[in-house]
């Protein structure tokens, strides 16, 4: 037995000691889960205010890590240079952080999980709203969770179990067995990057707009949450939303607090299990918003008052969704429960056609004066269900509307009823939300109308565009617009008229084993003219865009240069600057597929990763799997090549100064970056000096001008990229001086 062990460790395997068939079986679970992945490839959080990024000079950048096997993982912060590299590296080159939330993890008996009972969102008052510490009896608890917590009847009826969760070790059952021991305290984070709550995002709410709270209350509210000590928000497979203190400073990674939605409660049982298989727990993406409460709706929330809120979704391990809230009163950002605004799932009637929502959501207000929550109804329903956009009350999860497609847009015919991708919102100058943006997993691009007026029960969205390639070209990344300016005869953009918006998608998913498969199709990114006014009706004659109504643009492979100085190491692309004739066209495409790397698969390029936007520009990252048909993880970092980072003109698809190539410091005309360190397949983050969301089109309702020379920084799990939206003019002065005149004396 100690040969074999030490067979099995010198080898750089594991060893498993069998005597019947269900050991035999457990072993092959805990290999195959081990399989699965490690990595630190699920996105970041950058910090810093909304105008502070002329540099990311001392700003912290924000990673989980993962390791499936055992289900553990880690939150880590790393402070950057101005640009956006590591600050501090080991004579390795290996990055140092600056903290980690497992060392700095306060005892069991100093934390706090905080969950929600018997929750509904018609009658929130019947709620209850629970804290679990090192002294709650499991028996004590409300019968909902009992049922969950203690779902094999194999729990004891003390403190065991409760300590168990909040990461006491070693704890038994009620027969005495040991629940399975963890290196550490945070759970394996693969899908969910963490989310900065602090003062990054200026929505523009000022006194022009028309929201509630708008002007000086949004002001006063902006200033305190730019001031106030910034948290970290982190939902992970352990079930729980870890909330960590994200100063610069000693206190930094120290948990504040934890959330455990009753969608994560289910699998604890089979996350004591010492023969645990890896599994998705709490897995969907989390975002920040800024919402106000004109109503002072309970528990922690007062009348005309702006709230931090953080909604999330359950991703991969189920159909439900909740909202929490980052407190900005006398206590400081330490959440209580009455933080925990809300929860639901496919089991209440309003939200039978949820599935798994695996994309983020967006806030804003309507015109009605409705706060709510947009995101698509997710991917994978049960048999039977639709389709379409939820719309949310986002302080009490109450259903506002749900928008279903129609049914032969969702059938296995067109696609396997896999679901809506990422939803943008469209603000008019008022800053309400007036309509929305998606695509769907069949390769449609909607366009839903969010008007009071047009919500009603036969309200249906717009089908713009279906790509070519239908179900095999799907939408599954958010897409980003910016204001059309029109053609200049049928609609010239004034400050009377509206000629729409340029909406630009990515093509590409990867949901499961099957989105690997070889061959693959060629996916592609497309910039489509939608017609309709900013908060108008849709053009009488507005036809969906056909193929034959794009202009093409091509990637120039033998415009490739390799960079130099911070850009080293990296390929450089040029994309044909064809002109759109508005009066004819009615967008552009860019096909994917054609830079070439070793090992890639043919034509796997694909986008995962929503878009943003930079001045005139849009900033799209495309991922790149391995030549083969991959039986692991999607898109973790063993399976992951370079990434291809592109930005284009907005409008037309064109090449643009994009990238400083030579580190000269001025922006080249480059519209392509081939990263060989990728990094940049889902999760990145672009900072730049905005009002808004970086998808979203200016807030004034104005066409973007040609180039504006803003700067702004993507950066990754891996690095940064400068990235700039260049006019082709330097920005570097040179001075000199010379005389001129001789002095008499």
């Amino acid at each position: 037995m100690d040969d074999f062990i030490h067979a099995g460790f010198t080898g750089g395997g594991r060893s498993y000691s069998v005597y019947s068939g269900d050991d035999v079986r457990r072993a092959l679970d805990n290999a195959l889960s081990s399989m699965v992945g490690s990595g630190n490839d699920a996105g970041v959080a950058v910090s810093g205010n909304s105008n502070e990024f002329q540099t990311l000079q001392g700003q912290y950048k924000y990673t989980t890590e993962y390791q499936t096997a055992d289900n553990s993982g880690d939150i880590k912060a790393f402070e950057l240079n101005a640009d956006g590299d590591y600050n501090a590296v080991d004579k390795a080159g290996k990055p140092i952080p600056a903290w980690s939330a497992n060392v700095r993890m306060p005892s069991a008996n100093k934390r706090s999980i905080f969950a929600l009972s018997n929750y509904d969102p018609n009658a929130p008052a019947s709620a209850l709203r629970t804290v679990l510490t090192n002294d709650t009896r499991l028996d004590k608890l409300p019968a909902d969770f009992q049922a969950l917590l203690n779902a094999d009847k194999q729990q004891a009826a003390d403190e065991s179990f409760v300590r168990y969760l909040l990461g006491s070790d070693p704890q038994k059952d009620a027969d005495g067995t040991v629940y399975r021991l963890r290196k550490q305290p945070i759970g394996a984070s693969v899908n969910s990057p963490p989310v900065f709550v602090g003062g990054r995002f200026d929505m523009g709410y000022g006194p022009l707009s028309a929201v509630d709270g708008r002007g000086t209350p949004y002001a006063d509210y902006k200033a305190l949450k730019s001031l106030a000590p910034p948290t970290i928000f982190a939902a992970t497979n352990n079930g729980k939303v870890h909330v960590l203190n994200a100063a610069r400073n000693d206190a930094g990674g120290i948990e504040l607090a934890a959330f455990m939605p009753k969608g994560a409660m289910a699998s604890q049982v089979v996350l004591a299990n010492p023969n645990f298989r890896f599994r998705y727990t709490l897995d969907g993406p989390l975002v920040e918003q800024d919402v106000y409460d004109k109503n002072g709706v309970a528990p922690a929330g007062g009348k005309n008052t702006w709230r931090q809120v953080v909604l999330g979704t359950g991703g991969r391990a189920g159909p439900f969704m909740y909202g929490l809230e980052s407190p900005l009163g006398a206590t400081g950002r330490t959440p209580t429960q009455n933080h925990f605004l809300w929860e639901v799932n496919n089991k209440h009637k309003d939200y039978a056609d949820l599935a798994h929502v695996t994309n983020n959501p967006v806030a804003g207000q309507l015109d009605d004066g409705t706060w709510v929550m947009l995101t698509g109804s997710g991917h994978y329903p049960e048999a039977g269900k639709q389709v379409g956009l939820y719309m949310v009350e986002a302080l009490t999860g109450k259903l506002k509307k749900f928008i279903g497609l129609p049914t032969e847009y969702g059938n296995a015919t067109t696609g396997g009823n896999r679901g809506l991708g990422g939803v943008v919102a469209v603000r008019d100058t008022t800053r309400r939300i007036v309509a929305a943006y998606a695509g769907d997993a069949n390769g449609n691009l909607w366009r839903f109308d969010l008007r009071s007026a047009k919500l009603g029960p036969s309200a249906k969205g717009q089908l713009l565009f279906t790509t070519p390639g239908g179900k095999t070209q799907p939408i599954y990344a958010a897409p980003a617009w910016q204001v059309h300016p029109g053609d200049g005869s049928t609609c010239t953009y004034s400050a009377s008229t509206q000629c729409g918006a340029i909406v630009v998608v990515g093509t590409g998913i990867l949901l499961d084993e099957e989105d690997l498969a070889t061959p693959a199709r060629k996916q592609a990114i497309y910039g489509i003219w939608d017609p309709t006014p900013i908060g108008g009706d849709a053009k009488a004659d507005a036809r969906k865009v056909e193929l034959a109504d794009l202009v093409e643009q091509t990637i120039d492979k033998a415009s490739a240069k390799v960079g130099l100085l911070n850009e080293r190491d990296k390929s450089f692309y040029q994309v044909s600057s064809n002109a759109v004739d508005w009066k004819a066209k009615k967008g552009w495409l860019l096909n994917l597929g054609v830079i070439p790397y070793p090992g890639a698969m043919e034509n796997g390029e694909r986008v995962v990763g929503d878009l943003s936007n930079l001045g005139s520009s849009v900033i799209v990252t495309s991922f790149l799997p391995e030549d083969k048909n991959l039986g692991i993880e999607s898109c973790t970092a063993t399976g992951s090549l370079p990434n291809n980072t592109y930005v284009l003109d907005a409008l037309t698809g064109k090449n643009k100064y994009s990238f400083d190539v030579d580190g000269n410091g001025s922006f080249d005309f480059y519209s392509i970056v081939s990263n060989p360190a990728g990094g940049f397949t889902r999760g990145n983050v672009t900072s730049r000096n905005m009002v808004g969301q970086p998808n979203e089109g200016r807030p004034d309702g104005k066409p973007e001008v040609n180039c504006t020379n803003e700067t702004g920084f993507l950066t990754g799990t891996g690095e940064t990229e400068k990235i700039g939206d260049g006019c082709g003019v330097s920005r570097t002065w040179r001075r000199s001086w010379r005389q001129v005149v001789s002095p008499p004396f």
